[in-house]
């Protein structure tokens, strides 16, 4: 269960996994593992020696092709015990999807179905969504 979403105040040393909202022109990025039938936003477990950032660029460029963006941490939160970060992406250039774990990527309004944590995801997507709006939406 997620326990609460809190601007950015955990340790770095207690992260342990990152979550990306990621948005692309008027869309946000979603994506679809190889060999699951769900959607999801981008995420990962940081690496050894990582730190949350670095695992959010990593993950972000594995997951969706992102190339240039602008990044930050927006909200930390507790699941199943452990801290993560919650990362907003504001994504400039698209490459080709890389080929790692990922199937395909959507560009969406919202999550699309059938989602893989649809207890979670929502919740972080609305808290990014809020975030956004209230820092780049001048007068929309």
């Amino acid at each position: 269960m997620l326990k609460h979403l809190t601007p950015y105040t955990h340790e770095e040393k207690q992260i342990s996994f990152v979550i990306i909202c990621a948005k692309y022109q008027d869309n946000w990025i979603f994506v679809r593992e190889e060999g699951n039938k769900t959607f999801e936003l981008p995420a990962g477990h940081l690496e050894e020696s990582e730190t949350s950032l670095d695992c959010a660029k990593r993950e972000l460029y594995e997951e969706t092709g992102a190339i240039e963006f602008k990044l930050e941490a927006i909200a930390d939160y507790i699941y199943q015990g452990k801290p993560g970060r919650l990362y907003l992406a504001i994504v400039s250039s698209l490459a080709e999807l890389p080929k790692y774990e990922i199937s395909e990527r959507v560009f969406a309004k919202s999550i699309p179905f059938p989602q893989t944590y649809p207890q979670l995801q929502p919740k972080f997507l609305n808290y990014a969504k809020e975030y956004y709006k209230e820092r780049y939406s001048y007068g929309d």
